[in-house]
């Protein structure tokens, strides 16, 4: 299955089935800058090593399953103003029409003694407090926070068994907690796990009847509800639409208060089904239906969720998948869409657009890209600029060695422009480029260099043809003359020999000539 996506937008798929209806979910996800104005969401993958941590233990931060509205959750710490130690605080979360505020209180315990029997300690300062289920009230046994602290149902703790023990750091400022034996609700701001309450409740019935006709998948009966993760008080009547106010107020060492507006923008969604061709690509319906805060970064996050119907328990009837994004100022329509996909899917020109982010990310406001163009060229003329200067160096630097008087008039070259256009540092950092424009400007430049080069090669064998065809030559001859020419002694390269020296041994020649002599007799 291929996956297509821009650089600032994430994308989950799953498939899964309900009731015996296989489907197949699709999910886009937006990270962008609290309190800041975000035209683009930011690079997906470098938010992930900021987000996970943040997340309470074995949660993911997203189940990839469509909700039936939308909701809020947020991930951090409480943080004590200007870094001073405080036993107790309050922090805020409102977004949407949410609005919810939690004490948080330093650590402390229950415990029995004489008077009063049951005492409950005084928190201790802290500056950084964490904000996940383990602080809050809960405990093992706890129906909807076994991870907590704070419960114990054991009426004589007193006299027997645990009779000391954590209290919760969070609460609610309307419902101080006061004991340990009664199943309050856990204060959080955090996701609910699948195995808590409300959530298991709301899974389905899961008896004969769906190991019958609906295994593996979920029971035909469960709830809607079951696939929201927030709490109950961060959930919304309805979806989110982007441009929501947000306030955080405590949840920041250095910002106190942290606010803005969700960002603007909307997700698409697409997919291709085995047979289909990129053209015949559906779309998939989404809804914004999560908003997450990690207030500690200074980083949310928007997250799209959508389906359609499968005919594959795997998924395998699609093919490609694919999600964009875009704001209010330009839609975009189901055929651009689909040619986005098709050069995408393409071998041929899937590299060449890969890194394109104005195809499958929203376009910037008017104002903005008339800013970036003046940018764009500012950088381009200063480059081209930088060239000249190096040419007009070396002009000067010729004239000035050549001893020549340089003209009046006399003007340096001009520096020839790129051959090869490429993307300007502000593109390089937005991924605002393709490289098809290269591709083509490198294609024509071949091929002008081959048109030179068929052009040279014919005007050299032209004039070949105008030359006196060369002598004959016996090979025969030449290779015996070759021969003889090895057969000389090249004596000439002897060192030379001083006069005075005799060339011949006279003693030698006067034995050789003995010898010679009584040969003869």
């Amino acid at each position: 299955m291929k996956t297509i996506k821009p650089l600032t937008l994430g994308i989950l798929h799953r498939p899964y089935s309900i009731g015996g209806r296989q489907r197949f979910a699709v999910t886009a996800l937006g990270f962008f800058r609290l309190g800041a104005d975000n035209p683009r969401f930011l690079m997906e993958n470098l938010q992930w090593p900021l987000a996970l941590p943040a997340l309470p233990p074995m949660q993911p931060l997203d189940e990839a399953w469509p909700k039936p509205r939308g909701e809020v959750l947020l991930g951090g710490a409480a943080f004590a103003p200007g870094g001073v130690p405080v036993p107790r605080m309050d922090v805020r979360l409102a977004c949407a029409g949410v609005d919810k505020t939690l004490r948080v209180l330093g650590d402390r315990d229950w415990y029995y003694g004489l008077v009063p029997w049951l005492n409950i300690g005084d928190p201790a300062p802290f500056a950084r407090m964490p904000l996940g289920w383990d602080r809050a009230f809960g405990g093992d046994g706890h129906p909807a926070n076994p991870l907590g602290q704070g419960y114990r149902p054991n009426p004589v703790a007193g006299f027997v068994g645990q009779n000391r023990a954590a209290m919760p750091n969070l609460e609610y400022p309307d419902q101080p907690v006061r004991g340990h034996l009664r199943k309050l609700e856990p204060a959080g701001f955090g996701p609910l796990d699948v195995r808590w309450t409300p959530r298991v409740k709301q899974s389905g019935t899961y008896d004969a009847n769906w190991l019958q006709r609906e295994a593996p998948g979920l029971a035909g009966d469960v709830a809607p509800d079951f696939f929201m993760r927030a709490p109950l008080d961060q959930r919304l009547p309805g979806y989110l639409l982007g441009g929501e106010a947000y306030r955080l107020e405590g949840l920041h060492p250095d910002h106190p208060v942290i606010e803005g507006r969700l960002p603007a923008l909307t997700a698409r969604g697409f997919v291709q089904r085995a047979g289909q061709t990129p053209d015949q690509a559906e779309a998939v319906p989404l809804a914004c239906d999560t908003a997450w805060f990690f207030p500690e970064h200074l980083l949310g996050l928007m997250v799209w969720h959508g389906d359609v119907a499968s005919t594959d328990v795997d998924g395998l009837d699609i093919v490609a998948v694919m999600v964009g994004y875009e704001a209010a100022h330009d839609t975009r329509s189901l055929d651009d869409y689909r040619q986005v996909l098709a050069l995408r899917s393409n071998l041929e020109t899937a590299a060449l657009y890969a890194l394109d982010e104005s195809q499958l990310a929203a376009s910037f406001p008017p104002a903005l890209a008339a800013h970036h163009a003046v940018q764009d060229a500012a950088e381009r003329a200063a480059e081209q600029a930088r060239r000249q200067a190096i040419v007009a160096e070396a002009d000067a630097e010729f004239w000035a060695e050549s001893g020549m008087p340089r003209p009046a008039d006399h003007q340096p070259p001009k520096a020839p422009e790129p051959p090869l256009p490429g993307p300007t540092k502000r593109q390089l950092a937005d991924s605002d480029f393709n490289l098809a424009a290269m591709d083509a400007a490198t294609k024509a430049l071949i091929a002008q260099t081959e048109a030179q080069a068929a052009t040279m090669r014919a005007e050299l064998a032209a004039a070949q043809a105008e030359l006196p065809p060369p002598p004959a030559i016996d090979p025969l001859a030449e290779r015996e003359a070759v021969y003889a020419r090895a057969c000389v002694p090249a004596v000439d390269l002897l060192p030379a020999v001083a006069a005075a020296t005799p060339l011949v041994d006279a003693d030698a020649l006067a034995l050789t000539g003995a010898m010679e002599a009584a040969i003869a007799a």
